[in-house]
């Protein structure tokens, strides 16, 4: 077993360099309402006169029913009873589709994780078969490899034990494209039982090639609870189990329920955005703060950059050009110009709608891990924007830092706000609080 926190930690290092994928089993889907193979030949082994709680063998289970029948339409119409219905994804679908995994792929037959997608507004390229992975949707972000079909396309699912035993003729590119995918990204298995002999095929294949140097790979498994039935039996079993999948170096962190899995996407989202900062604030055309409010902004991008992290602005013109301005001073002078429009997140100013705008303050917030509010006197009249994107900046838990020393308004109102959270952290901390609202601001000690 491997730690959770160093799991997060480097599934986080493989987001950013653009080598992570994901795994989505049947696991995932059951909780909105989808069988798993169980349930699903549950009815068509009572029609050959077989119980399902007594075989272990379901891919067989139902290449017998289609013996029986003399073809496989029973399967096909359950397999279109339950998961040809439209359904919202988890809170763990969600997640998925706010982490920049470009590369997903499942075994499942529902329509679930691509409609999640759609309702978000990210195009998806769906890949179902051996002739679509020619082609691809340009317009795409996502990528979602069906290496079972689904059921939009019923007549060619994998379903039988004979389906199994030709994958690799029938459907050989794909199972190319899911090797070099394993050799390549680190994936994150998710709801995944590991029993699927297609799979295990490619595993075996990878480690007899690459041995002890096979890419790391995780999953997030349930462990067995004293509640259980049969449970020291089971805790043995899942133990040896566990110890079996590290030949293929695929490291399993155990959860107590299967609401872990979205506890631990939820702490890989924010892990992932720790690094950008969402910057906002106002200040009023009529307003003169000095030369050390610019000064401060400047250093804000400046440091911003220095360290690594990323930044998002675009609300207000006079705030944005000057953190900008020393953003973009210290990539040029590092000798890194080339990363000036992956490291920025810029948002219209003016011009835009109001809700369309609020909605866009939202979505570059969740993708926010601090959120920076600084003001530079004057009236300030979009006291209620600031505070609305201050409230969901809280409900959503980010780092806030509110930057009050030059103004009165909503920005020194939000510092008020924030004071009594700050006073439950050590001496250290609160000093610096009390610096950003510094009468006499240095802007150097601000940003340190």
């Amino acid at each position: 077993m491997i730690d959770r926190e160093q799991m997060i930690k480097k599934y986080v290092d493989m987001l950013r360099c653009g080598r992570a994928a994901l795994f989505l089993g049947a696991g995932l889907s059951k909780p909105v309402g989808f069988f798993d193979w169980k349930e699903l030949l549950r009815e068509p082994a009572k029609e050959i006169g077989l119980n399902v709680e007594k075989e272990d063998d379901l891919i067989g289970l139902a290449q017998m029913y289609v013996l029986r029948k003399g073809n496989r339409g029973g399967l096909t119409q359950e397999i279109l009873n339950h998961f040809g219905k439209n359904v919202t994804g988890t809170d763990s679908h969600l997640i998925i589709t706010r982490l920049p995994v470009s590369n997903i792929w499942t075994t499942n037959y529902d329509l679930v994780i691509e409609e999640t997608f759609r309702q978000a507004g990210i195009s998806c390229n769906v890949v179902r078969d051996d002739d679509a992975l020619a082609y691809s949707n340009v317009n795409a972000p996502v990528t979602i490899y069906k290496m079972h079909g689904d059921v939009s396309q019923l007549n060619s699912i994998v379903l039988t034990r004979d389906d199994y035993e030709f994958y690799d003729t029938r459907r050989s590119a794909m199972s190319s494209a899911f090797y070099c995918a394993l050799v390549e990204h680190t994936f994150l298995f998710l709801g995944f039982s590991f029993n699927d002999p297609n799979l295990q095929r490619v595993f075996g294949k990878i480690r007899a090639i690459f041995r002890e140097n096979a890419r790391e790979h995780y999953t997030i498994m349930r462990r067995p609870q004293p509640g259980d039935d049969d449970y020291l039996y089971e805790k043995n079993r899942f133990e040896l189990f566990v110890d079996d999948l590290k030949r293929y170096n695929i490291q399993t962190v155990p959860v107590d329920d299967y609401g872990g899995i979205a506890d631990i996407l939820s702490s890989i989202e924010k892990e992932y955005y720790k690094k950008n900062i969402y910057v906002s604030g106002h200040c009023e055309e009529n307003a003169e703060p000095g030369r050390s409010f610019y000064d401060f902004l400047r250093r804000l991008g400046k440091y911003a950059i220095l360290e690594g992290y990323n930044i998002t602005c675009g609300f207000d013109s006079t705030i944005d050009a000057h953190v900008l301005a020393g953003a973009m001073e210290q990539l040029y002078r590092s000798g890194k110009s080339s990363e000036y429009f992956a490291r920025f997140s810029l948002a219209p100013f003016a011009g835009s709608s109001p809700d369309l705008l609020q909605k866009y303050r939202e979505d570059m917030i969740k993708r926010s891990g601090c959120c920076i509010f600084v003001g530079g006197g004057g009236i300030q009249v979009n006291r209620e924007m600031l505070q609305k994107e201050y409230q969901t900046a809280r409900k959503l838990g980010k780092l806030i830092i509110p930057v009050g020393a030059w103004c009165e308004g909503a920005v020194k109102d939000i510092w008020c706000q924030e004071r009594d959270r700050y006073k439950k952290f050590n001496q250290g901390a609160q000093k610096a609080y009390q610096i950003l609202a510094g009468a006499e601001l240095s802007p150097y000690n601000c940003v340190k």
